[in-house]
């Protein structure tokens, strides 16, 4: 498959060196930016429209900065090319939600960069915690300081290990973390258990407790957790390896091969409205209770009629202040409410059965 390169974001370059040395990919355009030395071949271009008028391009790896990303990953969707995407994937959960409407419609592959939803740890915990048939009671965490602010916490790490998470609580120094002070974050997860996870300038190794009934788990990680090492009860350290782009690129494979998938653009969905959360918990300090709701075109037209609603009620309002001078006009008020009520009864009828319950897959 030939892609893409859009920005020089670390992870979006790691994503594409790891595509080309897979053998299978071949990096053919970049943005804004001279070709890597793993893909000298690849041509550069100043703007993302030449890139997505190449038909050749069949995939597009968005890396720009903060502030474009969003608008970089609407127009790649809409182009109808498969699309990876560093998180975050915008500066606004909305053009999350947007793309997530947008790849229904054109059922292209939409993936977030997120290689850690593919650790051997994760896989670990879940078969212990299958053995030992114990819920989880409690994850302790803790990380050194990170390079970027939003590569902490590790969202899509955490709701494998503990499931989906009800609440969260944090708390920094100041009601806006920069990513050099200490943070600690606190919750619990909805199938039940807690868990905390601290950083601050005083932790230098990754450590993650996890607790059951039963058992104990420990595991220390290398910062880039390519290694790892891992107990059970104080018993022997053993280590696991891991080649997190590597895997990416495994996983890319095997979803444009139909397989079923381990991760998707759910993971990211959940990365934004988790780290959301934590964001106005810091600067509000109290406790955020997470509402998960599905993403669906049926929420946008129920935004759309609350809308109409909203501008009627002002027209009304208007229309009753012009006929103290013009009586007559009061009567535009009745089509007006018939019009509205049209609309609401056909959006009714048109919903049919409700939707049976999707996989993470199709949301």
């Amino acid at each position: 498959m030939r892609f893409a390169l859009v920005g020089d974001h670390p992870n979006g370059v790691a994503a594409a060196r790891a595509l080309v040395q897979g053998g299978r990919h071949l990096l053919i355009a970049v943005l804004d930016q001279p070709a890597p030395d793993f893909a000298p071949i690849a041509v550069r271009h100043h703007d993302l429209e030449e890139i997505l008028a190449d038909p050749a391009v069949e995939l597009v790896i968005i890396a720009s900065k903060l502030s474009d990303r969003g608008e970089h990953l609407r127009r790649a969707i809409q182009a109808e090319r498969d699309v990876l995407c560093v998180l975050p994937c915008a500066a606004n959960i909305d053009r999350v939600y947007e793309a997530t409407l947008m790849q229904s419609e054109t059922k292209r592959l939409l993936l977030p960069l997120a290689p850690m939803a593919l650790h051997p740890m994760i896989e670990r915990v879940q078969q212990w915690r299958a053995e030992v048939k114990s819920p989880l009671t409690r994850v302790q965490w803790e990380c050194p300081l990170p390079d970027r602010t939003t590569d902490f916490p590790r969202w899509e790490v955490l709701r494998r290990l503990g499931g989906e998470i009800a609440e969260i609580t944090g708390l920094a120094e100041s009601e806006k973390w920069d990513g050099k002070g200490a943070l600690v974050v606190t919750g619990r997860f909805r199938e039940g258990g807690l868990f905390q996870i601290s950083t601050g300038p005083g932790i230098h190794e990754e450590r993650i407790r996890i607790e059951s009934a039963n058992q104990t788990q420990q595991f220390q990680c290398s910062k880039d957790w390519q290694r790892l090492s891992w107990n059970c009860d104080a018993g022997p350290m053993e280590t696991l390896e891991f080649a997190p782009w590597g895997v990416l690129a495994e996983e890319l494979d095997s979803q444009l091969a139909g397989r079923p998938p381990r991760f998707s653009w759910q993971d990211a969905i959940r990365w934004h409205e988790l780290d959301e959360a934590l964001r106005r918990s810091i600067e509000k300090r109290r406790t955020e209770t997470l509402d998960y709701q599905e993403v669906s075109a049926d929420a946008g037209s129920k935004g759309t009629i609350t809308l109409i609603g909203c501008a009627m009620l002002w027209i009304v309002v208007l229309i009753f202040a012009i006929s103290i001078w013009v009586p007559w006009v009061r009567w535009a008020v009745v089509p007006m409410l018939l019009g509205f009520l049209a609309l609401v009864l056909i959006r009714t009828l048109g919903k049919g059965e409700p939707p049976k319950a999707r996989s993470e897959r199709e949301t």
